[in-house]
């Protein structure tokens, strides 16, 4: 039987003894606290006057001690002399701590009395894990806890068909909180529940597709209308009862996503959705996303512009290259559009692009010239080129500057020049060869009349060197 408080009393010396009295006077689930008092008693009558005594008390070997003279002991009286307190550490066992009390008596009725007088103190509480297959079996046996340690959780793992482990909460529906092997300090007795996932993989999307189609949904190279199918499977390996919850397409419109649901039930299928008003001149992106039990995926595919190499009208008066006929005549789309590897979409200069200036038009009978306008078009060899030039025009030849080479005509051109006061000059270009003292590339004004001139202008049609 487990002692909490003990007495008792050593050996007789003449009528008097050694009273021991132990008793655990507090304790907590860390520790229990002991205190041993130490008393002289006497008995059969007597009674002691004047003594001298050395008392001690002692708890698990920790003593305390007294020395006391003159001490009187009343007939059949007890007198306390000393007392020891220590607070014992609690383990997993109970534990019987030995408390000792002694007295000696020097001179008159000396003599020596001791007595051990020990006291049980309780393990430190206890808590039980215990586990919880949740569904699947093999689960681990239940492990003990002790208050203020820090349990290591069985690395023991359970198992459950089409199902991955993936570890412990502390209710059937909850969250993971420990894994296996894991440490647990919690001060409670606790049931782990098995956390399980169906061992199912995520949906797929074997197909997805986009078509140009007309009204009637039939495949056709233009059109507005594009027909979008998709194909998807969700895995029933784990879960014979999984199917899709949703099924959406979406066209990309500048930066955001545009959804349109699907029609889809069941474990796998397909399915279309024909989507308007999208620009047959531009390319346009879309994206599935299948949605089940287990996950969610996308797959993205996309429809270019309608594309013509060569189309035709249905009487053959027209043809189209790059773009669809017209009723009459011939459209080409493209550019450039190379003939020979010559750009026949015309193209536009600036005057510093194709012509370099004389300094102040000075090398003839010019001077302060300001060229007012100047520009020109070429298409492959073909140039149209447009000299306006302000300034002073005497009787002879004023040299304007000198076209860049691949710009220089095959041969001479001589046009009819425009002056002010509705007077009429000439104008030419000369071509690769010099022309008597007029330069290769040079363009030139000229008039025969008496009075000075101070507006001309020319247009030049002039097929190129290169």
């Amino acid at each position: 039987m487990a002692l909490s408080e003990n007495n008792g009393t050593g050996g007789n010396v003449g009528n008097w003894h050694v009273r021991g009295h132990s008793k655990i006077t507090a304790q907590d689930n860390r520790s229990a606290t002991i205190t041993t008092t130490s008393s002289i008693e006497s008995f059969g009558g007597y009674w002691y006057s004047g003594l001298n005594i050395h008392a001690g008390a002692c708890v698990n070997g920790q003593w305390a001690g007294v020395d006391k003279t003159g001490v009187n002991v009343g007939t059949n009286s007890t007198v306390q002399l000393v007392s020891k307190t220590l607070k014992v550490s609690k383990t997993r066992n109970w534990q019987s701590i030995d408390c000792i009390a002694d007295v000696r008596v020097n001179g008159f009725a000396a003599g020596f009395s001791q007595v051990h007088v020990a006291v049980d103190v309780p393990p430190k509480p206890s808590h039980t894990v215990s586990y919880n297959a949740n569904g699947g079996s093999g689960a681990p046996g239940s492990q003990t806890k002790w208050w203020g340690e820090v349990l290591t959780l069985s690395s023991t793992r359970p198992t459950r068909a089409n199902h991955t482990f993936l570890g412990w909460a502390t209710s059937a529906n909850g969250a993971v909180a420990y894994q296996p092997g894991g440490r647990y300090g919690a001060d409670n007795n606790v049931t782990l529940y098995a956390v399980w996932k169906l061992a199912t993989k995520p949906p797929t999307i074997p197909a997805f597709t986009a078509q140009r189609v007309d009204e009637a949904g039939n495949p056709v190279e233009s059109g507005t209308r594009v027909k979008l199918n998709v194909t998807w499977k969700c895995d029933t390996s784990g879960d014979s009862a999984n199917t899709v919850q949703s099924v959406t397409v979406a066209v990309q419109d500048g930066g955001t996503w545009k959804e349109t649901p699907v029609t889809a039930s069941g474990a796998t299928g397909t399915g279309t959705v024909t989507l308007t008003d999208l620009s047959a001149d531009a390319s346009w992106r879309f994206r599935a996303t299948v949605k089940d039990k287990y996950g969610t995926v996308t797959a993205f595919t996309t429809v270019g512009p309608q594309r013509f190499i060569m189309d035709f009208s249905a009487d053959g008066r027209g043809i189209g290259i790059g773009v669809a006929a017209p009723e009459t005549g011939v459209s080409i789309y493209g550019n450039p559009v190379l003939i020979n590897g010559f750009d026949l979409v015309p193209k536009l200069y600036q005057s510093n692009q194709f012509l370099t200036y004389n300094n102040g038009f000075s090398d003839y009978k010019g001077a302060g010239h300001n060229i007012s306008r100047c520009y020109a078009f070429r298409s492959g060899y073909l140039m149209v080129f447009q000299i306006e030039v302000s300034g002073s025009f005497k009787t002879g030849y004023t040299d304007i500057g000198k076209l860049r080479d691949e710009f220089i005509p095959s041969i001479a051109i001589n046009v009819t020049a425009a002056y002010n006061n509705g007077g009429v000059g000439s104008a030419f270009v000369i071509g690769p060869v010099a022309d008597n003292e007029f330069k290769p590339g040079h363009i030139y004004f000229g008039h025969t009349a008496s009075e000075t001139r101070n507006w001309a202008s020319a247009t030049f049609v002039c097929v190129t060197n290169q």
